[in-house]
């Protein structure tokens, strides 16, 4: 399991709704959220995403985030689609981060 951190930007002058994320690489990718419940660190699945007009949404290591779930293959890059219901909003291509011994 890894998870997945980026930036949306919405510059139009409608909010925008993420409701599903698929990637070739991945078996499932689910949108997630960190909170704090009675001293306990815990994760929630997000059921919609939503990056209101004009405004950026950061999914970032303890908050919202994407849960990138049981890797198939060993591709260099990751695709992720980016869709509202069935509509497709946005593919992105990244590279995963590397961690250093």
């Amino acid at each position: 399991m890894s998870a997945g951190y980026l930036t949306l930007t919405n510059t139009t002058k409608d909010d925008v709704s993420i409701s599903r994320v698929s990637s070739p690489e991945f078996e499932s990718v689910e949108i997630h959220e960190s909170l704090l419940q009675d001293g306990v660190a815990k994760m929630r699945r997000v059921e919609k995403l939503l990056i209101p007009a004009n405004s950026i949404v950061s999914l970032k290591p303890g908050e919202k985030h994407l849960m990138l779930m049981r890797r198939i293959g060993a591709a260099e890059n990751i695709s992720l689609n980016l869709y509202d219901d069935e509509t497709l909003l946005l593919s992105v291509q990244a590279s995963p981060a590397r961690s250093n011994p």
